[in-house]
């Protein structure tokens, strides 16, 4: 893969994010970090109250559970919309974004980002490189 000097790349999941500059030329791939941010976040089961309520259905005496709200979920989604409003912000000194994230994280990413930002996203990579050494992530992504 060809990353220019223009070119904002993005590696996230769902409670990290980095964003790159390649300051290499052509062929070869340096990655100097732009912005990096984080997110401490617990397990569901000590964010959550308790297991979810359950309630009779009717005059029977069948029951029924109500949804669990994974709180977990929610916060890595807000975390995500953050990620999006930063990368808003810096595609300003950018022309292109490459898009680096775990599956989900991805899905999230394209939901949240502003028209204008993925309007200027050139690759999408469906992979959690997020702990990836970056000798390693740099190899990975001239192989792409």
């Amino acid at each position: 893969m060809r990353i220019g000097p223009k070119t904002l790349l993005l590696i996230a999941d769902g409670q990290s994010a980095t964003f790159f500059r390649n300051t290499a030329s052509g062929e070869t791939i340096s990655l100097e970090p732009v912005h990096s941010m984080g997110l401490f976040n617990e397990a569901d089961r000590e964010l959550s109250d308790d297991r979810p309520g359950h309630t009779q259905v009717g005059m029977t005496e069948r029951r029924t559970a109500y949804e669990h709200r994974d709180k977990h979920k929610a916060n890595e989604t807000d975390f995500l919309k953050g990620v999006a409003t930063i990368s808003d912000t810096l595609m300003a000194k950018f022309d292109e974004l490459v898009l680096v994230a775990e599956p989900q994280a991805l899905g999230v990413l394209r939901q949240v980002m502003q028209q204008a930002v993925m309007a200027k996203v050139t690759t999408q990579i469906g992979k959690d490189y997020t702990k990836t050494a970056m000798p390693e992530l740099e190899a990975l992504l001239r192989a792409a």
